[in-house]
């Protein structure tokens, strides 16, 4: 996968090294210390070290893994929205179908390049979260305290970020390859992501809330089991009700069973949607 030539050429046309003056690059390079820093800064320096709680921890862990998953649903799709159309857009596609590259060196070799952006960004936040993980452990004196942070949580978080951001990227490259423009592509992949994922299936659960009367009924509702941020409130306390973490854990294999679908479809089906105008 790492000698992939598509994943080498992606890299080299995400990161543009060669073609940026260096002045712009260095002040990107600056605005994004900057901005981590006086994020550092406020977290640590001005909030939990003047405030040794664990209550203020596990908030400050609650805001960086909110603020990350925020991110991850706004970037994840539009970064492999581009993709392919891209491609064609560019008439590069031919050439690149004609070589001597498999289907899945192709499809793989993008998507892990795109995957490789929010990486990036979950990385920059990481110093930050471990401190508040270590924060969190070293202040708080009763282990049973629910202000106290566990491993149900964080990994319960981590893995809702992880699959979160391989089935948006996925769906972002997916309708890339199955749209024509970049621009009905990024408009397909919010309207899918934000519009009907996480607004409408709210809204309709809000709707058949009155006519059922269980009190668990949003976390019981299929529909909520594809709305991210219903996964991931039931990821950042899965305590406050114990039976959401087996629908949370439903919602990720659906994540993870389209995701591969969308795979298989795009590498199996390569041959015949490749060549459509």
């Amino acid at each position: 996968m790492f000698n992939n030539p598509v994943l080498h050429k992606e890299f080299l046309s995400l990161l543009r090294l060669r073609q940026m003056p260096p002045a712009p690059r260095y002040g990107i390079m600056t605005a994004i210390v900057l901005l981590l820093g006086f994020l550092y800064w406020i977290i640590i320096v001005r909030w939990l070290l003047n405030e040794p709680s664990p209550e203020a921890s596990k908030i400050a862990w609650q805001i960086i893994v909110w603020g990350q998953f925020l991110l991850i649903c706004l970037i994840a799709p539009i970064v492999a929205a581009n993709t392919i159309t891209k491609e064609k857009e560019q008439q590069t596609w031919e050439s690149l179908i004609f070589t001597s590259l498999a289907p899945g060196e192709i499809i793989f070799g993008k998507l892990m390049a795109r995957l490789s952006i929010i990486v990036g960004i979950l990385l920059l936040f990481l110093p930050v979260e471990l401190f508040c993980i270590l924060h969190n452990i070293a202040v708080a004196s009763d282990p049973n305290s629910t202000a106290r942070l566990t491993m149900t949580e964080i990994g319960l978080s981590w893995l809702t970020r992880i699959l979160c951001t391989l089935f948006f990227a996925t769906l972002g490259l997916f309708l890339s390859w199955l749209l024509q423009r970049t621009l009905y592509a990024i408009m397909a992949s919010y309207t899918l992501v934000v519009g009907i994922m996480t607004i409408a299936t709210a809204l309709f659960m809000l709707m058949l809330q009155q006519i059922f009367t269980d009190s668990d009924f949003w976390i019981k509702c299929p529909l909520m089991w594809v709305n991210p941020v219903s996964l991931m409130v039931v990821a950042t306390n899965p305590t406050s009700a114990v039976s959401g973490v087996l629908f949370l854990l439903y919602g990720l294999i659906v994540y993870a069973v389209v995701t591969l679908a969308m795979l298989w479809r795009m590498v199996y089906g390569f041959r015949r949607f490749a060549f459509q105008k």
